[in-house]
């Protein structure tokens, strides 16, 4: 995505649950959390299998020798040459193919951060799952903010991610440079199930970068406040709105007469 495919998408929403202590440290820290993808809700979430087997012999050796040599980078050619010929030969096996694929996975991923935002504050299941059944908030970013935070943090991807019917096939990627093996790493982070369309969602993915990123408080644009929302962190919320981000919005939700579906009402900004 562009610079200005980010800025078009509008506010970018994050859905919090009120009552974990944790999820109020954006707003009170001035703190962006990028978790690793092994704590996401999904099992299927960035564990795509990439498909060695449906490559030919000559890249699937090139492929083996290059991850060999990464990982063995003291080693000879006489040393290495033995570890790629057993890698090459279990390629043919369906439960090692698979084992040497988390293996090889697990070395892509085990640096990646994400930060997982979507452009709809009135995703009604999005405050049922991650908004604690609308007791809880969702914290709006400033699109161009965020491209400060990008620059800020020496720079990540943003994507849509892609829900398919079908279980896709992703190909390793044929060169051995760190953009191609990006280029890879992404088709496979930002496709999941259709069953999970309804999340809209889009993705910053940092490579090697901090667990958490600072953030001026102008990246900050907007809370809104669920229609369930208990008193007691109704007025933590405002207060702390009021101290921190006081250019800021402040919405509370409410039913839509009538109708399922959701409206606001202003009560800062």
């Amino acid at each position: 995505m562009t610079e200005q495919d980010i800025i078009d998408l509008g506010i970018l929403y994050k859905y919090r649950d009120a009552c974990y202590e944790r999820n109020w440290g954006i707003l009170e820290n001035q703190e962006l959390y990028f978790p690793t993808p092994s704590s996401f809700n999904d099992p299927f979430d960035s564990n795509i299998l990439i498909r060695f087997d449906l490559v030919s012999e000559d890249e699937q050796r090139k492929i083996v020798a290059d991850y060999i040599r990464a990982k063995y980078p003291n080693e000879g050619s006489n040393l290495r040459a033995p570890r790629v010929a057993q890698v090459m030969e279990s390629m043919n096996d369906p439960e090692q193919h698979d084992r040497a694929n988390k293996t090889w996975t697990e070395n892509l991923t085990q640096h990646t951060r994400m930060f997982c935002v979507c452009p709809d504050r009135g995703n009604i299941l999005l405050w049922s799952h991650y908004g604690n059944n609308h007791s809880g908030f969702a914290i709006g970013f400033d699109p161009k903010e965020m491209l400060q935070v990008w620059k800020d943090n020496q720079g990540f991807l943003l994507g849509r991610v892609r829900y398919e019917d079908e279980y896709p096939v992703i190909l390793p990627p044929k060169a051995s440079n760190a953009l191609t093996k990006q280029a890879t790493l992404i088709k496979m982070l930002n496709v999941k199930s259709s069953i999970w369309a309804y999340e809209k969602e889009v993705r910053l993915t940092m490579f090697k970068g901090p667990e958490k990123a600072a953030f001026k408080s102008e990246l900050i644009t907007e809370v809104v406040l669920g229609c369930k929302i208990s008193d007691d962190h109704q007025q933590r919320l405002l207060k702390l709105m009021d101290e921190r981000y006081p250019h800021a919005t402040v919405l509370k939700v409410k039913l839509r007469r009538g109708e399922f579906a959701l409206d606001f009402d202003q009560l800062r900004g």
